[in-house]
């Protein structure tokens, strides 16, 4: 299938999941049991950039770091694999995940326990992406790989992670283009900001001639108040993405990201979502209780049910996070 071809079939997937998000939705409003469709666990809290747009260089300093024991990810993979809403895994969670040594025996664990009938996700700012760890992921059996490119040319992508260089994160890419990555889908990812919004154009069209697909975030988050965005936001959005926006604001009304997923940081704490990087909402301890029973604690019904209200500022996470601003929690 054509790289074209397979954006269409995802497009199709999304109109699925706007169905999900009004499913998703009655059912919090009903009061009956839930469970995540997405679970994300930060096995390694690591990451070496210095991205603008993220407050990885400034929480790294002033919260707790560490890796997760492998007794503890098992428990979780063992427990999650048997949900049967469990859409999506990753084990990229404020983190670059392949700094994370055991990546591959993770990955590994979770497709044997899983039995192919969930995806494992990497997202990578593709760095360390060489020879032989993408051979490695390949082996493993990752579904998807989303590396974050964020520009299209040298002075962009330098200026916008200063901690890398343009010619290695291409130099990756191209030697990925010409490896038979087997199953493994690959796309590329950009965050579009005020410095980068110019280049997208030329970046889809390159990256398709190449043969890559290519993923557009039009909507730029300040992580829950953890990271100044000012100056980034972008001045306009992509047109095709006005059609799902509006789709996605008549079906979801609120955030909708802590009502789908389930973020485990590396001592066991359950953050109420990806954005909350000063970890200002936990709602339990998978060390402690059993995934089921923090998802569905009265601290997480209480929570959930300020956020289906759209009481945002009852919220630590979400006082100051732009997220509910904008219809970025569709994905």
């Amino acid at each position: 299938m054509s790289v074209l071809g397979l954006e269409i079939k995802e497009s199709l997937k999304y109109i699925k999941k706007i169905y999900g998000f009004k499913k998703t939705i009655s059912e919090y409003k009903s009061g009956v049991e839930t469970l995540p469709l997405h679970v994300e666990v930060q096995t390694n809290s690591l990451c070496h950039g210095t991205c603008l747009f993220c407050p990885y260089i400034t929480t790294s300093k002033s919260l707790p770091q560490g890796k997760m024991e492998w007794e503890l990810y098992k428990k979780i993979v063992d427990e999650c694999t048997t949900f049967p809403t469990l859409e999506f895994f990753t084990t990229t969670l404020q983190n670059e995940s392949l700094m994370n040594k055991n990546i591959f025996k993770e990955i590994a664990y979770f497709k044997e326990k899983s039995k192919g009938r969930t995806s494992f996700t990497v997202v990578t700012n593709g760095y360390l992406l060489n020879d032989q760890i993408l051979t490695g992921l390949i082996e493993a059996g990752v579904d998807y790989l989303a590396i974050s490119i964020n520009a299209f040319t040298k002075k962009t992508y330098e200026a916008q992670m200063p901690s890398f260089k343009f010619e290695r994160i291409i130099e990756n890419i191209e030697n990925l283009l010409s490896k038979n990555l087997g199953k493994m889908r690959v796309w590329l990812r950009i965050l579009q900001t005020s410095m980068n919004e110019s280049e997208i154009p030329d970046a889809i069209i390159n990256w398709r001639k190449r043969g890559l697909r290519v993923e557009i975030i039009p909507h730029i988050s300040n992580r829950g108040g953890a990271v100044e965005i000012a100056g980034l936001r972008p001045r306009h959005q992509i047109k095709r993405k006005k059609i799902w926006d509006a789709l996605i604001a008549h079906y979801s009304k609120c955030c909708i990201f802590p009502l789908r997923q389930m973020c485990i940081l590396f001592n066991g704490d359950v953050i109420l979502c990806t954005h909350d990087w000063n970890r200002l909402s936990v709602i339990g301890n998978v060390k402690e209780k059993s995934l089921r029973d923090v998802w569905n604690s009265e601290e997480s019904k209480r929570i959930k049910r300020l956020i289906l209200e759209r009481q945002y500022s009852d919220i630590p996470a979400c006082r100051n996070c732009t997220v509910p601003d904008t219809i970025a929690s569709w994905r």
